[in-house]
C-alpha cells in the first residue's frame, strides 16, 4: 500500500488535457484522456510516412525522423487536425486561410491515399520539409488504424505532463512568451514549482490513476517551432540547459500507467500526489 508522502504533499492540480491524433500535427483540447493497455486512447494513432521507410502496410513504431514530423517539416505545425472517431474522418485544415486540405473516412483505402497526396503538396511547398530532394521518400503513406496509439518518439508510448510555473519559468529566462504546446505533452498542471516536475520519481497519482515517473524527456529541435506560424522562431534548446541547469535539453516528465491492463481516466481538474512506499 502506498501512502502519500506529507513531506511532498502539495495541491497540484490538472489544468489542460490533450491528445494529438496524428503524429506531429496539432492537438485536441479535451476534458478527459482515457488510457487502454498502458497508452492513451487517440493518441498518435496516425502518421504520415515517408514511401522508402516501409511497406505500405507496415503501420508499426518506427523513429520520428521516418515520418514527416515537426522536426524534419516545421510548417506542419500551421495544420489543423480534427479526427472524428464516430465517424472515423480525420480532417485537415490549413490554419490561417482556414481552407481545407483534405478529408478521409480513415476505413476507405483510396481516401486515405488521397489525403495523403494532399499533406504532400502542402509539405513539397514548405521551405524547410522532408522531402524535397528525396524523390524516394513520396508518395507520402498514412499509417495507422485510429484505434491504437503506436506513433509517439518512443515505442513504449506513455503520458507526458509539465506544469505551468515551468513554461512561466522558461519564459521569464528567455524573456519570450514560450507556449507550451511546443513540448507536445499531455498533461499540464499547477502548483508545482518550476521544473519541479523534472525531479519527480517513484509513483504518482492523478485523480484515482496511478502512474510510475520513469523519467525526463530531452527534447528535440521541434521545440523550436511556433506551433501557431510553423516557424523556427526561438532556440528552446540551448535555453533549457541554462533555465534548469540540465543537459541534454530537457523538459516535462513521462509518465506510465501502473496497472496497464486497466481502462482508466484522468480529468481535468483531478488532483496529482506524489507517492511513497
Amino acid at each position: 500500500m502506498l501512502d502519500e508522502d506529507p513531506a511532498v504533499s502539495k495541491m497540484i492540480r490538472v489544468t489542460q488535457l490533450f491528445r494529438y491524433p496524428v503524429k506531429s500535427f496539432s492537438p485536441q483540447s479535451v476534458d478527459e484522456l482515457t488510457t487502454e493497455n498502458g497508452r492513451l486512447v487517440g493518441d498518435r494513432v496516425f502518421a504520415f510516412r515517408l514511401a522508402n521507410r516501409g511497406d505500405l502496410n507496415d503501420w508499426s513504431w518506427q523513429r520520428k525522423h521516418n515520418y514527416v514530423a515537426l522536426a524534419n517539416t516545421p510548417g506542419v505545425a500551421k495544420l489543423e487536425v480534427a479526427f472524428d472517431e464516430q465517424e472515423r474522418t480525420l480532417s485537415i485544415v490549413e490554419r490561417e486561410s482556414g481552407s481545407t486540405v483534405g478529408v478521409a473516412h480513415v476505413d476507405d483505402p483510396d481516401q486515405r491515399v488521397s489525403l495523403a497526396g494532399a499533406v504532400e503538396e502542402f509539405v513539397r511547398n514548405l521551405d524547410i520539409n522532408s522531402i524535397s530532394g528525396d524523390p524516394e521518400s513520396t508518395p507520402l503513406v498514412l499509417v495507422g488504424d485510429g484505434r491504437h496509439s503506436v506513433f509517439h518518439d518512443s515505442e513504449d508510448g506513455g503520458v507526458t505532463l509539465y506544469g505551468e510555473e515551468s513554461i512561466r519559468g522558461l519564459s521569464d529566462h528567455m524573456e519570450a512568451d514560450v507556449d507550451g504546446l511546443r513540448f507536445r505533452a499531455n498533461v499540464v498542471i499547477e502548483g508545482a514549482g518550476a521544473f519541479e516536475e523534472i525531479s519527480w520519481t517513484g509513483e504518482l497519482t492523478i485523480g484515482s490513476v496511478r502512474f510510475n515517473a520513469v523519467k525526463p524527456v530531452v527534447r528535440c529541435l521541434a521545440t523550436h517551432t511556433n506551433p501557431e506560424s510553423g516557424e523556427r522562431d526561438l532556440d528552446v534548446m540551448t535555453a533549457l540547459q541554462t533555465a534548469n541547469g540540465i543537459t541534454p535539453p530537457t523538459f516535462s516528465l513521462w509518465l506510465e500507467p501502473v496497472e496497464k491492463d486497466q481502462t482508466s481516466t484522468i480529468r481535468v481538474g483531478d488532483e496529482v500526489k506524489l507517492l511513497s512506499k
